[in-house]
């Protein structure tokens, strides 16, 4: 039995700008990204407890890191590993590491997000 959790998914969603490096490729050496696109996208960003930290591998995963919820109902663009995803309320930047797809029994798919730091020059 597939259970429905849209509605519940729907009442806490907020829409972040997610952006896609499409088609990257290594040349010499270095990755080289063709032209990014940059999308709406209604999101759940949730932060890591601690027991999901210990969870990962490695502990490669920290308290600043995020897990995503997005429906599979959405018309929105769907989320993949590497999309960055920038928070403007907290002005924080996550990359997707992790999809788990719930799709055999809900209707949603759950992600991990690394936090993005960057360096001002």
């Amino acid at each position: 039995m597939k259970m429905s959790f849209s509605r519940v998914l729907r009442k806490y969603e907020r829409t972040y700008n997610v952006t896609r490096y499409p088609d990257k490729e290594l040349v010499d050496g270095r990755v080289v990204e063709n032209t990014p696109t940059e999308n709406s996208v209604s999101l759940i960003v949730f932060p890591l407890r601690p027991e999901q930290l210990q969870a990962y591998e490695g502990g490669t995963y920290t308290t600043q890191d995020r897990k995503i919820y997005q429906r599979e109902d959405t018309e929105d663009m769907k989320l993949d590993v590497d999309d960055v995803i920038y928070d403007d309320l907290y002005d924080n930047h996550y990359e997707i590491r992790e999809k788990t797809p719930w799709l055999d029994f809900a209707d949603f798919s759950t992600f991990i997000a690394k936090k993005v730091v960057v360096e001002n020059d």
